[in-house]
């Protein structure tokens, strides 16, 4: 039984059924979407903070904060904090996402 066989008379998904289903597929598109950009911002922010400045980090030895060594300081604390912002960061952009792509969503039958 073929739903797009027009010939055999049996019947086919109504047009309402289709436009609803079709707006659900660029809701659920522009959700992945947009969580997809997230996760790519966060990442790249990670990435920067992790591997670009631990190669420059016999450039700030020299430097001290706190009596520390810079390049220390970031990698003992800085970056476990920077991990904790970027986790606290995708939480709270995941609700509005959430709240804002619900609104979108067509009622359920």
């Amino acid at each position: 039984m073929a739903d797009d066989d027009s010939s055999s008379g049996a019947p086919t998904r109504s047009d309402a059924a289709g436009d609803v289903m079709h707006e659900l597929d660029d809701n659920v598109r522009g959700y992945w979407r947009a969580n997809l950009q997230l996760i790519g911002v966060l990442m790249a922010a990670g990435f920067l903070f992790t591997f670009v400045g631990g190669y420059f980090a016999a450039d700030f030895a020299r430097m001290r904060l706190f009596g520390w060594p810079l390049p220390f300081l970031v990698a003992a604390r800085c970056s476990l904090l920077l991990y904790v912002g970027i986790v606290c960061v995708y939480a709270w952009r995941m609700r509005t996402l959430d709240r804002r792509w619900t609104r979108r969503q067509p009622p359920s039958a």
